[in-house]
C-alpha cells in the first residue's frame, strides 16, 4: 500500500536531536505497536474517564505519545534513521516530552499519514468534526461517536487484512 502513496520522510528537532518519521523504513515490530497503542487510545475515548484524575493516571494524555514513540527513529549523522531498538523507545519519550510547540504540526502530519498508510481512522479527529458531520446531514450528532468510530476501524482493519492476504496470494508469495 506504501508504494501508491507518495514517500514521506518527516524530521523533528528539539535541541541538537533529531528524530526521523519515514513510513517505509520502520518495522513490523514499530507497525505494531504504534498501531496497538492508537487502538487502545481509541478504545480510552470511546469510554472517557470521568475525572481528570482518571484522565492523567489512566494513560490517556501519554498514549499519543508513547505509540510516536515506536513510529520516529533518531536521526543518524548522516541525516538516515538509526535502526529501531525497543529498549530505546524511553530516550525517544524523553524527545518527544522535550519538543518545543513549533514542531506539533509535523506532529500531527505524522499521525496523519502513519493513520492513512495503516488504514486506521483518528478518532480525534472525527470527534472534531462531529458538529460539521451532523450540520450537513451526513451523520445525526448521536451517530458520531468514539464507539462508532472505533467499530468503523475494526470492520476497516478486519477487511484490510483480507485484501492482503489475497493480494500476497495474487502475488505468488
Amino acid at each position: 500500500m506504501s508504494e501508491l502513496l507518495n514517500p514521506k520522510r518527516i524530521t523533528l528537532h528539539s535541541g541538537d536531536e533529531q528524530y526521523i518519521y519515514d513510513f517505509d523504513e520502520i518495522t513490523i515490530e514499530q507497525l505494531n505497536s504504534a498501531v496497538v497503542l492508537f487502538n487502545q487510545y481509541g478504545e480510552m475515548l470511546s469510554s472517557p474517564p470521568k475525572n481528570i484524575e482518571q484522565t492523567i493516571t489512566g494513560g490517556m494524555i501519554d498514549l499519543p505519545i508513547r505509540a510516536l514513540a515506536y513510529v520516529v527513529t533518531r536521526a543518524t549523522e548522516d541525516g538516515e534513521p538509526s535502526e529501531f531498538r525497543r529498549e530505546g523507545v524511553s530516550a525517544t519519550l524523553k524527545f518527544l516530552r522535550s519538543m518545543k510547540s513549533k514542531e506539533y504540526k509535523k506532529v500531527q502530519e505524522i499521525k496523519s499519514d502513519f493513520f492513512s498508510r495503516v488504514g486506521i481512522v483518528d478518532v480525534e479527529s472525527m470527534l472534531q468534526f462531529k458538529p460539521m458531520l451532523a450540520a450537513a446531514g451526513l451523520m445525526t450528532s448521536a451517530q458520531i461517536t468514539p464507539q462508532h468510530v472505533h467499530a468503523s476501524n475494526a470492520s476497516a482493519n478486519s477487511s484490510d487484512s483480507t485484501d492482503s492476504t489475497t493480494a500476497t496470494n495474487t502475488d505468488g508469495e
